[in-house]
């Protein structure tokens, strides 16, 4: 990009130099004529072409000489499905931008509503491409408001984020996490590294293969039971 900056202030210079001598004739064609032809969006899978151009300025037709790249930047940054980003500004007047998706985190689940969110717990305006993807199911209202608590365990526990089918949110009781393997567990809202340190230690005594269901909810004591979850 810094090159591509670097190359229009150069020709602008030129152009300036053969509008002094050409009393403006030149420069004003060029002007008027020079446009941006097409906005290339790259790397697009499960965000909608419709959807990002309507959030940025830059628009095909415009003025090639009108493109502001600072303002380009800023308001990709604020496109919050969208991970990283590259662009550049052809002189053949294609705007090519080349992004990298932000992966949904999970799909939180309201009555009949189903809705994508990020580790944050944003909202996501995004439609999976390949149906075939498996992705862990978030029920609760306001779930969505706390799941960055969960995302900590998962990124340190990779063996729990891969078996984990749904998650139940209870406002002020804590969460139930349901395995594929039809057993499940419920913890805190917070302090969930000692529990989850407790609940490893559980796994590899070999008591979880005798239990269904596992309540740590009060830190430093253990409900297990057969029933099924």
């Amino acid at each position: 990009m810094r090159s591509n900056i670097i190359f229009i202030t150069i020709i602008l210079l030129f152009l300036y130099f053969v509008n002094f001598y050409t009393q403006g004739e030149i420069l004003k064609n060029v002007l008027e004529y020079k446009k941006i032809n097409k906005i290339e969006l790259v790397n697009i899978t499960n965000i909608s072409r419709e959807n990002i151009i309507k959030e940025i300025s830059v628009k095909e037709g415009q003025s090639f000489w009108l493109f502001n790249p600072f303002k380009l930047k800023k308001e990709l940054n604020n496109i919050i499905e969208i991970k990283n980003f590259s662009y550049k500004l052809n002189w053949n007047g294609v705007l090519e931008i080349s992004i990298e998706e932000k992966k949904p985190f999970m799909k939180w689940i309201i009555g009949n509503k189903q809705r994508l969110i990020d580790i944050q717990g944003n909202t996501l305006k995004m439609a999976i491409a390949d149906q075939n993807i498996k992705m862990i199911k978030l029920y609760g209202k306001n779930a969505n408001s706390n799941i960055n608590l969960i995302w900590k365990v998962f990124s340190e526990r990779k063996d729990i984020h891969i078996n984990t089918r749904s998650i139940i949110y209870q406002n002020n009781i804590g969460w139930q996490i349901n395995f594929v393997d039809n057993k499940c567990i419920l913890i805190p809202l917070k302090k969930l590294d000692k529990v989850m340190d407790l609940f490893q230690n559980i796994k590899d005594s070999g008591l979880y293969s005798k239990f269904n269901f596992f309540d740590l909810r009060i830190i430093g004591r253990v409900y297990m039971s057969k029933k099924k979850c």
